[in-house]
């Protein structure tokens, strides 16, 4: 299979899996009986997410502006779709909302974004935004879970994270993820006040 055939199998996966609101993702973790669930989000959904990013907390975490109306889940996307690393290209992202219950609204996202099909890369972002579920393990399985998906589904080689360096948080989950930190880069993420923040570029390779 050639690099252009990989591209529209791609497509077609694309288009037959995520969008398909009946596929779903499911990672546990047994000893504490915590289970998550990945899926796509219709577009009530991602309102509800929007409304949980109001948080003022999460400006710090995330490093973006969560600022906005209901019904702009067009531009909520492609905020938690943005990429940083140089390999990262302009494509398709793969969104999944993070749900506890697969019948009620998410607590979270996970996005697999900036894939590049040549290189086989992607970077991962995960957050959970309602803070009845943060730091209770969720994030964690949610980042086991796509990065699974994207070694095993889209057969990618290298997986990317980048976290601001103040985030202690979410760096200690990714590195328990198996992540290894490859470089410091300084006063490289806009912040929303107008200053600029150092990010911690991680990766896993398989």
């Amino acid at each position: 299979m050639n690099i252009h055939q990989f591209v529209d199998l791609f497509k077609i996966s694309y288009r037959s899996t995520i969008m398909d609101r009946k596929i779903i993702l499911k990672q546990e973790h047994r000893p504490t009986k915590i289970t998550v669930f990945l899926a796509s989000m219709e577009d009530s959904h991602i309102r509800h997410l929007i409304k949980l990013a109001r948080d003022p907390s999460l400006v710090d975490l995330l490093g973006w502006n969560p600022s906005f109306e209901p019904d702009e889940t067009e531009e909520f996307t492609e905020a938690i779709s943005a990429f940083a690393l140089p390999y990262s290209r302009k494509s398709q992202p793969v969104v999944f909302g993070v749900y506890i219950d697969t019948e009620d609204f998410p607590v979270g996202y996970a996005v697999l974004k900036g894939l590049n099909m040549d290189l086989l890369t992607a970077e991962v972002g995960v957050a959970i935004l309602d803070l009845e579920y943060r730091s209770k393990g969720f994030g964690r399985l949610a980042l086991k879970r796509i990065v699974q998906y994207g070694f095993d589904e889209l057969h990618l080689k290298t997986i990317g994270a980048t976290i601001l360096l103040s985030n202690k948080t979410s760096i200690n989950m990714t590195k328990r993820t198996g992540f290894a930190v490859r470089e410091i880069v300084r006063d490289s993420w806009p912040m929303p006040d107008g200053s600029m923040a150092d990010m911690v570029w991680m990766e896993l390779t398989r």
